[in-house]
């Protein structure tokens, strides 16, 4: 069993020791992206790096995964773990399997900075698998064969191996050979009708076309905002705060306070707020308590403000919302305090139905 993770990673690490991004195909149309990947080719990072860094910015999937690669190693740039795992996920977010797979191999190991942790590996491995991307499907197989991330499951870890080896190219012979060996160390631990259904599985088995969630566009909205690009994380976060998630109306809200890549528009940020807020979303309530302190969206009330600071404050775990609302404890009478105390505590016996 312990030989199952050197198998796992074996590829993967022979690629990225050769600086093999297994991006493109080495027959490829001509165009902007292949400019810079035959630069990275012929080791000219700073031509490929040059063509690839607008593109990845533009959301190109392929660039935002050389991207990655060229943090990971340190080619044309400086060698930067953080950096490539933000890469591999602007990529991988956006449905590229090839960063997805390499998502699951730093999620491991513990790579690049990012803790080991067996039950994310498993899950990027399938978002690639589900897409029939090779590598991811030989790697579930063995997942599946060890419990790591998943329950064990031989049929399952059988089927993965089966459509691991029918989805290598021809000319990807040693992978063939790796796969098939596992698919046949796999059946050993079957009986002839459980081998039936891992055959049947496999054979049944559809791509599943490739869609972002929320956490996606989460993350790409946070990286959006880290490098200043407003107008994206404005749309990104509209659509998952229309949707009704917390984070993404209190991260829209803020953007309308502060007026970053929107007009400034303090009433729409008190609505963001106070949507994320009834939802106990703790950030949400502490931004809609700083709106009522400040009465800006809302009419001021230090009553109000000081309840959804009690209620940040419960939520979370006090710290910066403790300190807010202890400040505001000075502008306020004892009678107040206690007025803001009740509304608190049916505010949250009404599972923040009844705050108004």
């Amino acid at each position: 069993m312990s030989q199952i993770p050197i198998q796992i990673s074996r590829l993967r690490d022979m690629a990225i020791a050769a600086g093999c991004m297994g991006i493109v195909s080495s027959v490829a149309l001509a165009g902007p992206f292949e400019d810079g990947d035959a630069a990275y080719w012929r080791h000219d990072y700073a031509e490929a790096l040059r063509i690839l860094r607008p593109l990845a910015d533009q959301g190109d999937t392929n660039a935002q995964a050389n991207m990655g690669y060229m943090y990971l190693n340190g080619f044309g740039v400086e060698k930067n773990g953080g950096q490539a795992v933000r890469w591999f996920f602007r990529s991988a977010d956006n449905g590229n399997p090839k960063a997805q797979a390499m998502l699951a191999h730093l999620y491991f190991r513990g790579d690049a900075g990012v803790s080991r942790d067996l039950a994310l590996s498993a899950k990027w491995d399938r978002r690639a698998a589900d897409q029939g991307y090779a590598e991811a499907e030989y790697d579930l197989g063995a997942l599946y064969e060890n419990g790591f991330g998943v329950s064990q499951d031989y049929v399952e870890a059988m089927k993965w191996s089966i459509l691991a080896i029918s989805h290598y190219a021809p000319s990807e012979t040693e992978s063939r050979r790796l796969a098939t060996v596992n698919r046949d160390r796999q059946a050993e631990h079957l009986s002839p009708a459980e081998i039936a259904e891992a055959e049947r599985r496999a054979q049944a088995w559809k791509p599943i076309p490739f869609r972002r969630t929320s956490e996606d566009d989460l993350r790409e909205a946070r990286f959006a905002l880290e490098r200043k690009d407003y107008k994206t994380a404005v749309r990104l976060y509209r659509s998952r705060a229309d949707e009704g998630v917390a984070e993404a109306q209190t991260m829209l809200g803020e953007m309308y306070r502060i007026g970053y890549g929107v007009a400034r528009d303090h009433k729409e940020a008190a609505r963001l707020f106070r949507a994320a807020a009834v939802q106990g979303d703790m950030s949400g309530q502490e931004s809609l308590a700083l709106s009522y302190e400040e009465g800006k969206g809302v009419p001021q009330d230090y009553v109000r403000a000081y309840m959804w600071y009690l209620l940040a404050s419960d939520t979370g775990s006090a710290n910066i919302f403790t300190r807010h609302r202890d400040a505001l404890a000075g502008k306020l009478t004892a009678a107040q305090i206690s007025e803001a105390q009740g509304l608190a505590a049916k505010c949250k016996a009404s599972n923040f139905k009844s705050c108004d």
